[in-house]
C-alpha cells in the first residue's frame, strides 16, 4: 500500500499485516488497533479521543496527537533516526521498544502527580520535564498530563 489518509469523525480501525509508505488519521475518536504493521515514513494519528493499542508496529517515524486517549505501542521497531511524539493533554504513553535505553534521547513532560518510569525505575521529574541524551539517532518525545511507561527489548 503507498499511503492510507483517513478523514472522519469516529473510526475503528484494526490494521493486520499491512506494509505502507505511510499512514495519516485524522479523527474526533478513534480505536485504533495495529498488528505486524510497517510502515516505511511516518505513521500520525491526529485526534480528539484516541485509544491505541500497537503490536509489532516498524515505523520510520510515529506522530500521536490527542487531548484525551491512552497509548500502549508493543514490541516497537523504531529506525535509527525516528522520532517519536506524543502530545495528549490526558492519556498514558505505555511503550516498549527495541533496543536499549541507550539507543534513544528522551524529551517529556508530564504532569504534577504523572508517574515516569523508564526501563523499570521510577524516574524523578524537575519542573514537570525528564531530558536524557544518550547521543543516540532516536527521540522519543512526550508531552502528557498523564503516566509515562518506557521498557525497552534489551
Amino acid at each position: 500500500l503507498k499511503a492510507l489518509e483517513l478523514d472522519t469523525l469516529d473510526l475503528e480501525l484494526n490494521l493486520n499485516n499491512l506494509t505502507a509508505d505511510s499512514i495519516s488519521v485524522d479523527s474526533t475518536d478513534s480505536d485504533t488497533t495495529l498488528r505486524n504493521v510497517t510502515v516505511q515514513g511516518e505513521a500520525a494519528f491526529n485526534t480528539t479521543d484516541l485509544e491505541m493499542e500497537a503490536g509489532s508496529l516498524t515505523a520510520g517515524a510515529l506522530s500521536i496527537s490527542a487531548s484525551d486517549g491512552s497509548f500502549t505501542v508493543q514490541n516497537a521497531n523504531i529506525a535509527d533516526t525516528m522520532q517519536i511524539r506524543i502530545d495528549s493533554s490526558e492519556g498514558d504513553a505505555v511503550l516498549s521498544l527495541d533496543g536499549s535505553e541507550q539507543s534513544y534521547n528522551l524529551d517529556f513532560s508530564a504532569g504534577v502527580d504523572s508517574e515516569v518510569a523508564v526501563a523499570g525505575q521510577e524516574v524523578a521529574l524537575q519542573d514537570g520535564q525528564y531530558r536524557k541524551d544518550n547521543g543516540a539517532g532516536r527521540l522519543i518525545e512526550i508531552d502528557t498530563l498523564g503516566d509515562i511507561q518506557l521498557a525497552f527489548t534489551e
